[in-house]
């Protein structure tokens, strides 16, 4: 980290170059030390352990906003797809118990 940083200090205009690298150019191992900053601010490292004996995600659906989903196709999954039913329904539950619980609800019923 205190390489990185001096790095930094010599280079000031490759924070985001030096960023991207670090995020995406290097092998993910099991332990790792992670940093966030704007340059300016401190450069204290955050420990963060990966189990490596985790299972992938199990990935159902991604709705990415960008149009790759289809008109109605939320509605098709509520009555379609039960595992999907049942998390928008414990969504809708947790809505329900915020500070200030929004008046509609995910299925669109009230």
């Amino acid at each position: 980290m205190a390489d990185h940083e001096s790095f930094h200090i010599s280079n000031p205009e490759s924070l985001a170059d030096m960023s991207y690298s670090l995020a995406m150019k290097r092998e993910v191992l099991s332990h790792r030390a992670i940093c966030v900053t704007d340059g300016e601010d401190s450069w204290e490292p955050s420990i963060a352990h990966r189990n490596s004996q985790r299972q992938p995600p199990q990935l159902v659906f991604a709705f990415t906003g960008q149009g790759a989903q289809w008109a109605q196709m939320g509605s098709k999954l509520l009555t379609n797809v039960e595992m999907f039913r049942k998390s928008i329904e414990e969504l809708d539950a947790f809505l329900s118990t915020v500070p200030e619980p929004p008046a509609w609800k995910l299925t669109g019923t009230v």
